[in-house]
This record gives C-alpha cells, sequence and structure tokens, in this order.
C-alpha cells in the first residue's frame, strides 16, 4: 500500500519537497499529540478549537478514531497582532487566547463573580474587532455584570495587552480577573516545561521569555500534568502560593489572580518578542504609527464602508507580514518565504504604491539562488523562476530604477538558463515524460499530486517573456536573442501539449496539465489572464467551466489538499473575469468572497463549507490578503499590456455610479495618476491627474456599466457586455483631464 501511494503520487527524491518535511512533522506530531492527550485531560480548560471540534452538539464536531490523530480541522482562525519592524507576529484566536510566539505556549483570561467562572473559549458571546481596522485586536464580553475588554497590540519588537473590567456585578467585592499560562494554541497542544513567578520582577518566566504585569496578582499557582490543571487551586480553601513548575510531560500550567475592587479595574502587561524589555507604549502610539504607514500608499474613497475596512486591513496584513527582506504568507503556520506567495502579495504591495518596502524584499532575491540558478523556495516546486523574474519585471514597470535592474540582471539570465536547462528532452523509463515542459512535480500544492502543470511553464514563459523586455532595456542584444529564440519554442510546446490535452479528452478548456481532465487543478490554469496577461491562450471557456462546476456558495471550492472554499483562487478567477471586460461576474464573485472574511476582515487559507471557520493552512492568510488589495485597486485602473492602455473604473460596481469615489497615488508604468468621480444629477464628472509621466503615448479607456453620451470625437462605443467605453489621450500637457459625461437615460442606476 505505501508503494502503490508513492507511485500514484508521484513523488520521489528528485521531486521531494524536503524544505517542507519540518513544517509537515510539526503538525503530524502535534496531531498524534493532540489526540494522545486532549481526550484524556479530564477537567482542564481547553481552546476554542477542541471545544468546539471535540463537541457532538457542535456543526464542527469531527469524530476521532484509531487513526491517532487529531488536528485543527474545523476552527483555523486567528489573527495576527504584528508589525512591519519585527518578525514575530503574535496571534489571537476567537475567544481571546493570546500566543505569542509560533509553535508555543498561550496567555488565556478568564473571570469570576463570586458563584462561578467564565471561560471564554467555551461562549459563543465573546465579540472580536479590529481598532480602525488595523491590527490592534479587541474582545469584549459580558458576564453576571462584569464587561470585559481586552485589547492586544504590537510596537516594534513588544508585545503589550490592556484588560479593562467594568463591574456591576451583584457580587462586586468578590469578583477576579484570572490570567492563565496554557500550554497549547490555536493548532493544538504545545509543550511547556518550566514555569516561574518572580517577584521581585513582577513577572513570569516562561523559557527565554517573560510577561511582566503592571498589577501585583493576590495569588499564585503553579501546576503541572500530574497534579492536573492550574485551575484546579482556585477550588481549594486554604490557598497556598506555588510560584514555579517544571512538568517532565510538558504540561505545565499556571494562573494568576486578581482581584477586581470597585467599579473599574485596569490591568496591562507586555512582552519582549525580541531582545530586551524596552518602553512602554500606548494604543495610541501603535494607531498613530499605523495610520501613517498606511498613508504612505495610495489613498481611496469609496461608498461601501464595509470594504473601505477590508482593504485597509488586508493593507496592513501584508505590510505586518514584511520580515525585513523576505515576505511570509501568514503569521503561524505558513512563516516562511515562497516565491509563489510573495510574488501575488508584492505584486499587490507595489500596485498601492509600497515599492519602497518591496524593493528589500526583491532585492534579496539572488541570495535564495543556488548555484545552478533555482530560484529556490523548496524541492519539487518548479514555477519560482518565471515568478522571481516576472516580479523583478513587474516592480521595475513602476519604478524605473535602471541601477535595480542591472544588479539584478545575471542573476535572472541564471533563472531563465536554468528554466531551459531543466525542461523534459525526452521520454524516460516510466514512459510519456511530455517533453519540452518541466519536469513532474508537486508545482502550486492545492492543484493535485506531482505532476506535470501547465502552472509551472506558464510562470516560466512569463518570466521568460519580462527577460527578453529587461534585454530591450538594458541593452543586451546577445541575451534578449536567446529569449526571444526560447520563448518561441517554450510556447510551441506549451500550446501543442495543450492540444494534446483537449484532443484527447475532448474539450477546448486548458486543464491542469497535458495529462489531465476537467478537474478542480484547472484553476492554476487561468494565470494566463490574470496576472500575466498572456495573450497567446484564449481562457474564456476555461473560466465558465470553472464557474459552473467548482463553486460553492459563490466560491470556488478546492478539492485537491486543502478541500475548503479558497479565498485568493476565487479572486484570481474573478480577476481573470476583470481582464476579460466581464464586470457582472468579477463583482458577483468579488463580493461573494468579502462575505465570507471573519470579523476582524481576515481569511484563513482555506475555508470550511459547513462551520464556515478555517480549515487549512494560515488562520491569517496572506495571499489571500494580497488578492483583495490587487483586485480592489484594478477596479479603478489597469494596465492592459496588448492594448497599452489603462481600463479605468471597469470593475467599480455599478451602485457606487450614484456617489463619488476617488483613488489617487496609483501607480503604473507611465507615472502616477489620480482618479476622482462624481455624479452631479444626469451629469457625470470624471478628473483624471497624471504625474511623474514617464510615457508619450497614454490611452485611457473609461468603461462605464451604463449607456452614456459624447461627441463623435471623443470615441464612445459599446463593447460585448453591452458597456459604454470611451478611449481618451492622457498624453496632455497639463496632464489634468475633466470630463463631464451626459448618462443617455434618467433611470437610477443600478445592477439590474
Amino acid at each position: 500500500m505505501f508503494r502503490a501511494s508513492s507511485d500514484i503520487s508521484a513523488l520521489n527524491k528528485s521531486n521531494l519537497p524536503t524544505e517542507l518535511i519540518p513544517l509537515n512533522t510539526i503538525q503530524l506530531s502535534r496531531g498524534l499529540l493532540n489526540f494522545t492527550v486532549l481526550q484524556s485531560i479530564n477537567n482542564w480548560i481547553l481552546p476554542y478549537w477542541v471545544v468546539k471540534q471535540y463537541s457532538p452538539k457542535s456543526s464542527s464536531f469531527v469524530p476521532r478514531s484509531h487513526t491517532g490523530l487529531s488536528i485543527n480541522v474545523t476552527n483555523r482562525n486567528w489573527t495576527a497582532a504584528g508589525t512591519k519592524d519585527c518578525d514575530i507576529e503574535p496571534v489571537v484566536d476567537p475567544s481571546g487566547l493570546i500566543t505569542p510566539f509560533r509553535n508555543g505556549w498561550s496567555i488565556d483570561f478568564w473571570l469570576y463573580d463570586g458563584d462561578e467562572y467564565f471561560f471564554p473559549s467555551y461562549s459563543d458571546n465573546v465579540n472580536q474587532r479590529l481598532i480602525n481596522d488595523l491590527p490592534i485586536i479587541e474582545n469584549s464580553y459580558d458576564f453576571q455584570g462584569l464587561r470585559f475588554v481586552q485589547t492586544v497590540f504590537v510596537k516594534k519588537s513588544m508585545l503589550r495587552t490592556e484588560i479593562k473590567i467594568t463591574n456591576n456585578s451583584v457580587n462586586k467585592n468578590n469578583c477576579k480577573l484570572i490570567l492563565s499560562i496554557r500550554p497549547y494554541n490555536p493548532e493544538g497542544i504545545s509543550l511547556l516545561n518550566n514555569i516561574s513567578y518572580v517577584e521581585d520582577d513582577n513577572c513570569f518566566r516562561i523559557g527565554d521569555g517573560k510577561i511582566y504585569l503592571d498589577v501585583e496578582p493576590k495569588f499564585v499557582y503553579c501546576s503541572d500534568f500530574n497534579e492536573g490543571d492550574a485551575f484546579k487551586a482556585l477550588r481549594q480553601e486554604n490557598k497556598v502560593n506555588k510560584f514555579s513548575i517544571s512538568c517532565d510531560k510538558g504540561l505545565a500550567t499556571s494562573i494568576a489572580v486578581f482581584d477586581i475592587p470597585g467599579e473599574e479595574f485596569s490591568f496591562s502587561f507586555h512582552l519582549p518578542l525580541e531582545g530586551q524589555r524596552s518602553e512602554i507604549f500606548s494604543r495610541e502610539d501603535v494607531f498613530n504609527e499605523w495610520e501613517l504607514l498606511l498613508n504612505e500608499g495610495s489613498q481611496f474613497r469609496i461608498p461601501d464602508k464595509e470594504l473601505n475596512s477590508v482593504i485597509r486591513t488586508s493593507l496592513s496584513t501584508l505590510l505586518m507580514l514584511i520580515d525585513n527582506k523576505t515576505i511570509t504568507p501568514g503569521p503561524f503556520t505558513y512563516h516562511q518565504f515562497w516565491f509563489r506567495d510573495a510574488a501575488f502579495m508584492i505584486f499587490a504591495l507595489d500596485k498601492f504604491n509600497f515599492t519602497h518596502y518591496t524593493n528589500d524584499i526583491i532585492e534579496n532575491f539572488p541570495s535564495l539562488q543556488d548555484k545552478n540558478g533555482f530560484f529556490r523556495s523548496q524541492k519539487g516546486e518548479w514555477d519560482s523562476n518565471g515568478q522571481a523574474v516576472w516580479t523583478v519585471y513587474q516592480h521595475f514597470l513602476l519604478t524605473k530604477d535602471i541601477d535595480f535592474l542591472n544588479k539584478l540582471f545575471p542573476f535572472l539570465l541564471k533563472g531563465i538558463r536554468w528554466i531551459e536547462k531543466n525542461r523534459t528532452q525526452s521520454k524516460n523509463h516510466s514512459g510519456i515524460s511530455f517533453e519540452g515542459l518541466l519536469p513532474k512535480g508537486l508545482s502550486a500544492e492545492h492543484l493535485g499530486l506531482a505532476d506535470y502543470y501547465f502552472w509551472d511553464n506558464l510562470w516560466s514563459l512569463a518570466g521568460i517573456k519580462c527577460f527578453i523586455e529587461i534585454c530591450e532595456i538594458l541593452n543586451y542584444p546577445k541575451e534578449k536573442r536567446y529569449s526571444e529564440l526560447l520563448y518561441t519554442s517554450y510556447l510551441k510546446k506549451v500550446q501543442n501539449w495543450i492540444t494534446f490535452a483537449q484532443e484527447k479528452f475532448l474539450n477546448d478548456i486548458i486543464s491542469a496539465g497535458p495529462g489531465r481532465e476537467a478537474d478542480y487543478g484547472m484553476i492554476g490554469s487561468v494565470i494566463p489572464l490574470y496576472p500575466l496577461q498572456q495573450k497567446e491562450f484564449k481562457l474564456k471557456t476555461t473560466l465558465d467551466y470553472i464557474s459552473n462546476n467548482f463553486l460553492i456558495d459563490g466560491m470556488f471550492y478546492q478539492n485537491f489538499i486543502h478541500s475548503g472554499l479558497n479565498a485568493y483562487l476565487t479572486l484570481q478567477l474573478a480577476h481573470s473575469y476583470l481582464y476579460l471586460g466581464d464586470r457582472k461576474t468579477f463583482n458577483k464573485l468579488f463580493n461573494d468572497t468579502i462575505k465570507r472574511k471573519t470579523r476582524v476582515n481576515n481569511f484563513p487559507e482555506a475555508i470550511h463549507p459547513i462551520t464556515r471557520g478555517g480549515c487549512m493552512g494560515d488562520g491569517h492568510h496572506g495571499w489571500a490578503a494580497a488578492e483583495i488589495v490587487s483586485a480592489f485597486r484594478d477596479m479603478f485602473l489597469w494596465e492592459d499590456e496588448e492594448h497599452k492602455e489603462l481600463k479605468i473604473f471597469s470593475g467599480i460596481p455599478t451602485e457606487w455610479f450614484n456617489h463619488s469615489f476617488m483613488m489617487n497615488e496609483i501607480p503604473v508604468s507611465a507615472g502616477k495618476i489620480e482618479l476622482e468621480y462624481s455624479r452631479h444629477g444626469q451629469q457625470l464628472e470624471i478628473k483624471i491627474n497624471i504625474r511623474e509621466n514617464n510615457s508619450s503615448n497614454i490611452k485611457g479607456r473609461l468603461v462605464f456599466p451604463f449607456e452614456v453620451e459624447g461627441t463623435e470625437s471623443e470615441n464612445i462605443s459599446k463593447n460585448i457586455y453591452g458597456e459604454s467605453e470611451i478611449l481618451i489621450n492622457l498624453d496632455i500637457p497639463e496632464k489634468i483631464i475633466v470630463l463631464t459625461i451626459p448618462v443617455q437615460n434618467s433611470i437610477y442606476i443600478n445592477n439590474s
């Protein structure tokens, strides 16, 4: 059975992603530990996901069996509270459990009102929100007259948590706050061997970490596995402090009890994430710092308040996940660098005018290239070289930094040569090898088991095409000719294999690979539209097939590896329709995705179709945030590379045209553009301001989802979707264009 599994998966020593072994080992061993521990510790206070997944009365219930593993597959939801200046992002689960360090222990808070205890993880009445849509997380709830508000935030390398309690309990004089250190996190058990409370510093010491308290506790108790959860000490009549514990099983717990005197009580702690204790700061300091940071990018004003919040949060997520010279797709499970995720995340930040932050990440690409020229995220995934070169070129288009391009050129050339050398040359002993394509591998692992994926080859073609442009810009005629010949022959091979699959399976879609029928992996083959704009491939039939067969509740359901509703893949599908000019389908897919956001405006990697909680990957996903940001930017403006023109307002929802909206500091290859729209009765006013003009031939195409009037000189036409288009020349001396356009009829603009 093991041999058959290995043969079917097609994984072998040449494509097994060994870099993933540590990640998967942690997941599987924690699953074994969870199975062993969680069902055997009676009367312990358990984390939110366990309470849900282990309850037979919950829709999240997952039966356990002799498989011996128990993994969070129903409520993988958490939110990071980080900063761009620190590589560690603490996470908070929906009940308020704080996990400062990846794979580490956690901090929980409970209440006592003189009669009973309240544990947030067992309640459905905990509210969670972000302060001003920023990584400042607030959890709140009411219990027996006690109002509890917890705020978690980070500045530089310091985590700070503030607790405010309003006490209107009938047992006002006997109410308590309990801080507890827990040997688990949102993925399960995290071994914790030693805890000690240091009276002189009023802090808890856990390994190298210290939790500094600003109020001295009335009672402290530390416990090991044999004694049971430290919570039990609260029920002892003659309580005696126990300031330290060593647990050989790794299940140490502790509590610190604080009286809640009077009607108001405030408590806080701070925890250094890196280095030593630093100066104390306030929530207002963090708020101001984040607002200044967001103000460095493109600014916008829209009539949709909910979407406004989602975009601000998604931008904050992308900036927070920058770790010095890399960027990671998650704060917890996926806190490592992959070129694939980085390509989309950098692309989104660049399009929102944060090129000054992505520059350092891209300049670090050569340090991730091996001696053979492979830009290596991990073994067995062959898309990264194309993604690295494509990302460099897209970044250059918006910065026009020739020195940057010159510095990276030798590494890009080496990367292109790697693509050529690693394409399959002939049949091997196992049969057909799809000559001319990159080898069999996992590729984007959500596409399925190891195979010859078009995804890898489409990315590689895009990288080569971008490199041809780079050679032209830097005047490398020999390298340009080499790349052109490679592109031409490679493109023909890919097109031939697409035709081979279509003839074999009697369809006209682009499947996941030449040996594959139509299946969920097809989602990887939509990239010739978005983001690559490869005009050589026709995708409409493929998009429609996916939309008609693989959507659940308006979102793409990924049935390979992930098995959940996938936000970033749905948005890639939506974005492809936008680039085809289909505003209606784009808006529908985009809106259906936004509806699935968590209470704090983020997305897990995959969403459970029933519980609506996370079921796969990181609970706060950076790639999903990137696709939201990128799609939103392109609603206003995107560059049509084939026709060399800017598509303006082609994704704006129809109902927005009854209001005013704007976006400024939009970087495009021609410079920076500001767009402003307003409606005055039946007159539409559009202002276009072009700054830092780098082109002598800028065309813009305004696209409206209704009919407009105009003179013959304004080049008004209709597209295949019946939308009005106005082609305008944006290259004018004053660089400011004001258009006043009458609407052809007087009816109220709506989606119908």
